[in-house]
């Protein structure tokens, strides 16, 4: 295809996958599973195929080296990711919702979907709001970074809050709410325990905001909420099911408290830019790491969450349940370790490194394709040279077309060939600006690996022959080329 790989990805994505997996979800047992192989083994080669036209690699490319550099997971991963996400929809429906009960059912689906998920125990709830509910009085102001901040500096009238959540390294959660009591920070630190994410904490830093807002003696004037999470700001105006749809609800209550005790209050919600010494924010932000990663602290209360069999069997006292919003996060973690996996059991590292993580190259993705498919085949190790031609017996010698030393390598073209000496005099002096380290210290693997020296291998590939012909004396082609 003639797009750049990265929009050639995209259609291949929307296109060609969404097409070849539909239903998936429904008849992929796992990996391993009786019946499953062939079909994983089909969709193997459209995924191959795909990343083919996205790269412009050889037919001999090594799969998992052929998929990393097109960005398309294996279809092992694929099929996978689409089992847990159809789960997670599912557990996203309202309260009632029968098709939420095929998670964890006694059935094929049921079991399969609760296994495919890894995780059995109590998760966080939505429900469908009456249609004559009305519209969140309240309104949510995003302005410029410069402007938000200057705002949030300012004094204003009536009650100002700050809040911030935060998510600890080792997964632990905690919000914060501080205001001004005359020239002192006062508030509240809440620890949320696991399963939690900061999407969650932001969420309960709101709704904790305006139910203090709320429950004070005397109603405020105005209530100005600052919060540096905008994700959260939208949650809170918004009633729909699905993460963080608990809080938008008891943010709904108590803004009808509100008004119900000063018709007339004006209550904001304003992005606050963080880190930007803003004292408010500054203060709810070490306040809220705090309630994360110390629940044991002076002044750091524990939220507990009573469950609705309280009135039954006695109210019973435990941990919010896991968030919808954990369980997506989980699910992204696991797509992309499964497919880091496959990728590294079937590289062959002696041509090629995978890079640190698994983004693609963008500066790749919109060059020229014709430019991008010399740099993915270079990279492969399965590129117009001639040690590969020789090995695919589409050329008789080994030799450089250009030099005539014995053997033309990548290792050749790119530091040794006299043809392209000042090419590569001019490319090795950028990679050492670059990384600190020559050319002696960069074998070619490293070299495709390190994004650093992205712009000036396609510098060396604009103004060289490199990666398209061997040199003057042969004229092969290879069948396959996208």
């Amino acid at each position: 295809m003639g797009l750049a790989a990265g929009n050639c990805r995209k259609v291949m994505t929307a296109c060609v996958q969404s097409v070849a997996m539909y239903g998936s979800e429904l008849w992929w047992k796992g990996e391993g599973k009786q019946g499953m192989a062939g079909g994983a083994a089909e969709l193997q080669k459209l995924v191959n195929l795909e990343a083919r036209a996205v790269t412009g690699c050889f037919r001999t490319t090594n799969q998992a080296a052929l998929g990393n550099e097109a960005g398309l997971r294996p279809a092992v991963a694929q099929l996978n990711n689409r089992q847990r996400r159809f789960g997670a929809r599912l557990l996203a429906l309202p309260r009632g919702d029968e098709a939420r009960k095929i998670v964890g059912a006694p059935s094929g689906i049921g079991r399969r979907l609760e296994e495919v998920l890894g995780y059995s125990g109590r998760m966080e709830e939505t429900i469908t709001l009456p249609l004559a509910a009305k519209r969140l009085d309240l309104e949510t102001i995003v302005e410029e970074k410069e402007e938000a901040k200057r705002t949030a500096e300012r004094e204003r009238a009536g009650l100002t809050i700050f809040t911030d959540g935060s998510r600890a390294s080792n997964g632990a959660t905690g919000y914060a709410v501080t205001w001004k009591n005359r020239s002192k920070c006062v508030g509240v630190k809440t620890h949320l325990g696991y399963n939690q994410e900061a999407f969650d904490a932001e969420c309960a830093a709101l709704a904790r905001a305006l139910e203090l807002a709320a429950r004070r003696r005397v109603a405020p004037e105005a209530v100005t909420i600052y919060t540096d999470a905008q994700a959260a700001m939208r949650r809170i105006v918004a009633d729909e099911p699905g993460p963080g749809q608990k809080y938008a609800v008891l943010a709904r209550k108590w803004v009808a408290a509100l008004k119900q005790t000063r018709p007339e209050v004006r209550i904001e919600i304003r992005w606050c830019p963080a880190h930007e010494g803003v004292e408010g924010n500054e203060k709810a932000d070490e306040w809220a790491k705090q309630a994360a990663e110390e629940p044991d602290a002076r002044g750091v209360e524990w939220l507990r969450y009573g469950d609705r069999y309280g009135d039954r069997y006695g109210a019973r006292r435990m941990p919010p349940p896991r968030s919808l919003a954990n369980l997506r996060r989980e699910i992204a973690e696991k797509k992309w370790g499964e497919a880091r996996s496959w990728t590294e059991e079937r590289v062959r590292r002696r041509k090629y490194k995978l890079a640190r993580d698994q983004r693609t190259n963008r500066m790749v993705e919109r060059a020229p394709k014709h430019l991008a498919g010399r740099f993915h085949q270079l990279r492969t190790g399965h590129c117009r040279t001639g040690q590969y031609l020789e090995w695919t017996r589409n050329a008789d010698s080994a030799a450089c077309g250009w030099c005539q030393y014995r053997t033309q390598t990548r290792e050749h073209l790119f530091k040794h060939c006299r043809k392209w000496k000042r090419q590569q005099k001019v490319l090795w002096a950028e990679v050492r600006k670059e990384t600190g380290k020559g050319k002696d210290s960069h074998a070619i693997r490293d070299l495709f690996a390190d994004e650093r020296c992205t712009s000036a291998i396609l510098d060396f590939l604009r103004t060289t022959e490199v990666g398209s012909r061997v040199g003057p004396r042969v004229k092969a082609t290879v069948a396959g080329v996208g």
